[in-house]
């Protein structure tokens, strides 16, 4: 019970943890985009 709850914790933040890097990197991303577009 102890380790299922823990593996589906470690599951649950490396989701979040990946989903957050791919947010990040579409953020920067446009970022780069309008300054190129900008510059």
């Amino acid at each position: 019970m102890y380790w299922s709850l823990y593996l589906l914790n470690t599951t649950f933040f490396v989701i979040l943890f990946r989903f957050n890097m791919l947010i990040l990197h579409i953020y920067i991303f446009n970022c780069d985009f309008i300054g190129l577009v900008a510059y």
